[in-house]
């Protein structure tokens, strides 16, 4: 197998396993009771996961980094911000059920509701109605706005400088 044969097997392994760690974290055990522990954790991965999208921008304008490889990385940190949030959103529904309205049970409701809210599409059968919840969501918009903005806006530039 060739180097950039390699390159998509790393690619797929990432993404199956951030994907299986997303399905089997046990969130309806975590109920911390403090506040600011719920925060700063949040804050924490808020951090983290648009740090991994912004290092891997960076490293595509700043030619360390060209391709498709970096392209798979790009997206496989994208998907990473997307879980973060889906878990967040899960993590709150069920620990405080008074935060999300709708059908928000299920780690795929949330997957549903972080793709809907990061697509701009919002159905509206899933919502925030707690301050906690709607505090997230203008965190993940702001996220989508600035972070994931600057990832397409990368990723469109390596499909002009293609063509």
């Amino acid at each position: 197998m060739n180097r950039q044969s390699w390159s998509w097997v790393g690619t797929l392994a990432a993404l199956i396993l951030v994907s299986v760690l997303y399905a089997v974290l046990p969130w309806r055990t975590m109920q911390p009771s403090n506040g600011f522990l719920v925060a700063f954790a949040f804050t924490f991965g808020l951090i983290a996961a648009g740090a991994l999208v912004l290092w891997q921008v960076t490293r595509y304008r700043s030619g360390r980094g060209r391709g498709a490889a970096q392209l798979r990385g790009l997206a496989t940190a994208m998907w990473i911000a997307v879980l973060f949030f889906s878990g967040t959103y899960y993590s709150l529904a069920v620990n405080d059920p008074g935060q999300m309205s709708g059908s928000l049970h299920t780690r795929l409701d949330a997957l549903y509701f972080t793709m809907s809210t990061v697509s701009t599409v919002g159905f509206g059968d899933i919502t925030a109605s707690g301050q906690a919840a709607r505090a997230i969501v203008c965190l993940n918009i702001a996220f989508n706005l600035v972070v994931l903005a600057l990832a397409v806006t990368t990723i469109r530039e390596l499909h002009r400088h293609r063509a």
